[in-house]
């Protein structure tokens, strides 16, 4: 972040597509355009205040985020921008533990972390594909395109039917992980 990384091709690409979303808020124009324009490929990127905010979580663990300098600058531009924020709620937040999700996709042990995250839908999508052989496919080919969308809008449209708060059972979470249902869905 404090050293600068090369802007790649691509992410040059998305800053230019996304310059003049980028320019409306003072932060992310400060952050990510230099004199109003999006770093050019190969141009030297640099993060100074993640970098300095990184040493602080460094030297302070959770405390140098959720406390002092960095959530109070938070705290306060949320709240310019109309959020309801309080440090109340930064120094609060906790973190929970959950055993991970997984499958094996072809020949390799492929881990999640559980719902509410959408770490299932990735696996429900590769359960799918794992029924095809998609290395007789051209990575680009149409057939593999279709195949690869199709999986993922299924995994997205099962997933959306279970409601609104990611809270899944385990048993329902091994009934979509399963061979048979990714063969049935295939």
């Amino acid at each position: 972040a404090e050293d600068g990384y090369p802007v790649h091709e691509r992410v040059a690409r998305d800053f230019a597509y996304w310059a003049k979303a980028l320019a409306h808020d003072p932060n992310t124009r400060a952050t990510f355009l230099k004199d109003g324009k999006p770093p050019r490929q190969g141009t030297l990127h640099r993060r100074p205040a993640l970098a300095a905010t990184l040493r602080r979580v460094a030297a302070e663990g959770r405390d140098g985020f959720y406390r002092g300098p960095v959530a109070e600058d938070i705290v306060a531009y949320l709240k310019g921008l109309g959020g309801l924020h309080t440090l109340d709620d930064f120094a609060n937040v906790k973190g929970e533990y959950a055993a991970p999700i997984m499958c094996r996709y072809r020949g390799f042990d492929v881990v999640m972390p559980p719902p509410p995250s959408l770490g299932i839908i990735t696996l429900m999508t590769l359960n799918v594909l794992s029924r095809f052989e998609l290395s007789d496919m051209g990575p680009l080919s149409a057939d593999r395109l279709h195949l690869e969308v199709e999986a993922g809008r299924l995994a997205y449209a099962e997933r959306a039917s279970l409601g609104p708060d990611g809270a899944l059972s385990s048993f329902a979470i091994e009934r979509m992980l399963s061979p048979a249902h990714g063969a049935a869905r295939a």
